[in-house]
């Protein structure tokens, strides 16, 4: 059985793929590769997101604890005041041995909280400027806020003040409020020594 030359020359033809086929199955592919390269970026967006939420949590958790142990080691002595105003706290506490003063300042231009620290020796050698340490305590807060709590003679609760002077002796909690990246922070920090 012969076959005509036109009709192998057809067969032929029909067994590779046409232009137009090869476009479709290009531009299908070039599709899927896009969808999935957006879903894929957009889930590491979302979880880099997640991660640094995360982190400025724990981070500004980590800085009120650092803050509650010094409001802890407290002691009470004739040469540093215990006072305080909506926006700082100073009192007389113990580092490394030694008494100390620190002093926390929510400064609202750089949106930070700042610990200033002078030694008990410096504080009675000086005669005009004290030395002191500083150093940012947590960083980007939106809103920063002491109170000062006292027994309260006709109850059994505390009375929230929003400034405490040295007269008044030692406070008996200090509470602080701070908002940072959208998250309330809230830390009530009873003092030992009242």
């Amino acid at each position: 059985m012969k076959m005509c030359v036109f009709c192998k020359k057809r067969r032929h033809a029909r067994a590779a793929f046409t232009l137009i086929e090869m476009l479709l199955v290009s531009i299908l592919f070039s599709v899927i590769g896009v969808v999935i390269a957006s879903s894929f970026l957009s889930g590491m967006r979302i979880w880099d997101r997640v991660r640094n939420a995360d982190y400025t949590k724990n981070d500004t958790l980590l800085s009120l604890e650092i803050i509650a142990k010094d409001f802890r080691q407290a002691i009470d002595t004739s040469f540093i005041d215990f006072e305080g105003a909506q926006d700082t706290a100073t009192i007389a506490t113990i580092h490394n041995d030694s008494i100390v003063r620190v002093t926390y300042l929510y400064d609202v231009t750089d949106s930070a909280l700042i610990k200033y620290t002078s030694t008990l020796v410096d504080i009675v050698d000086s005669d005009d400027a004290i030395p002191y340490v500083e150093k940012n305590v947590i960083n980007a807060i939106d809103s920063f806020s002491f109170s000062y709590g006292s027994l309260s003679e006709e109850s059994s609760g505390l009375i929230w003040e929003d400034t405490w002077s040295g007269e008044d002796g030692v406070f008996r909690a200090v509470k602080i409020s701070c908002t940072k990246a959208g998250n309330n922070f809230e830390k009530t920090i009873f003092i030992p020594i009242s």
